[in-house]
């Protein structure tokens, strides 16, 4: 695994912008499928630090893999959204009672992250969508990025509870091509035969999926993986306590370990008490947004922020929107 830098401070980004979520799930997807397509530095974004990324480094990605090894590589991503545990992003479209109500929000979180590539989403009776793809600063879209979108879409989907997923793109001049069929791809190693910028999703049924599962996500990408025996330990001392001020001499003395051993192990884990800290809080900030009975100014403090600006600040720039709106979003 690659070690990843900070990204705060990073200058504005003359390609635009994208989701840090997205950028980190693909190189993952990557480095377990085609590791050789990745280049030998590289900029992991800290999710928990900020939910932008700069487009042009994921859309080279894509671009690489997708010229390499076609479509269905890039389809494939999709299946890594079911196991990357608790995600801000993620917690609230997952927790969507219709496909409209996900689509709603999918678009209002592109808006919020300023994403430059956006995916819009026009319902079609109770099972489809129309989708168009699109760059909010004009031109048109690369192939690759809209096969990822459109199968984050579709996974997104069947976790909410729609049944039997089909995926085709439907261009201006005719010719529709399927993607996906009933959940399962079905185009092969190669590149695509017609434009991507127009497509379909439909679903042959929906049941809500909606469970209480969601509250209890384990951090696994997001953050560090809590199935690792110190990054586990230590997250679970935290989420014990997550207005306490965890300081490394405090969790030594709690762990009966030396500080330099514990730091150790967290960098050999590919994290850090910092990026712990962090996803603790927000995973307990998103949880407590969502029950809708704490003020803002008592979910910071509960949280461990030192004041609801500071909360505000934080969770907005790890987020890419307000906890005002990441609340409104979550009851829909």
């Amino acid at each position: 695994m690659h070690k990843a830098p900070s990204t705060k401070g990073r200058p504005e980004s003359k390609g635009g912008w994208t989701s840090s979520g997205l950028t980190a799930l693909v190189i993952r997807g990557l480095e377990a499928r085609r590791p050789d397509l990745l280049p030998p530095t590289l900029v992991m974004p800290e999710c928990t630090h900020t939910a932008r990324a700069p487009a042009g480094f994921k859309a080279d990605l894509l671009a690489k893999a997708y010229e390499a090894a076609g479509a269905a590589l890039i389809l494939e991503l999709r299946e890594d959204l079911k196991h990357v545990g608790f995600d801000p992003i993620l917690h609230v479209l997952r927790r969507s009672h219709t496909p409209a109500v996900l689509a709603e929000k999918w678009q209002r979180f592109e808006r919020y992250t300023h994403s430059t590539n956006r995916l819009e989403l026009t319902t079609d009776g109770a099972g489809a969508f129309e989708t168009r793809r699109y760059k909010n600063t004009g031109g048109e879209t690369h192939p690759a990025e809209d096969l990822l979108m459109l199968g984050v879409v579709t996974t997104l989907l069947e976790q909410i509870g729609a049944v039997g997923v089909s995926v085709k793109l439907t261009p201006e001049n005719g010719g529709e091509l399927t993607l996906i069929e009933a959940g399962q791809i079905v185009i092969s190693d190669e590149m695509l035969s017609a434009s991507s910028a127009a497509g379909r999703i439909e679903w042959q049924g929906f049941a809500p999926a909606m469970s209480k599962d969601c509250d209890t996500e384990r951090l696994i990408v997001y953050g560090g993986n809590e199935d690792r025996p110190v990054t586990g330990a230590v997250t679970r001392l935290i989420s014990n306590d997550v207005a306490r001020v965890w300081a490394w001499p405090v969790i030594a003395q709690e762990l009966g370990q030396p500080v330099r051993s514990l730091q150790r192990s967290l960098s050999n884990e590919e994290t850090s008490l910092s990026e712990l800290v962090r996803a603790v809080r927000v995973r307990e900030a998103c949880h407590l947004l969502e029950a809708g009975e704490l003020s803002l100014t008592q979910i910071g403090f509960w949280c461990g922020f030192s004041d609801s600006a500071h909360f505000s600040r934080d969770f907005k720039k790890s987020l890419g929107m307000p906890p005002s709106v990441y609340r409104a979003s979550s009851l829909g």
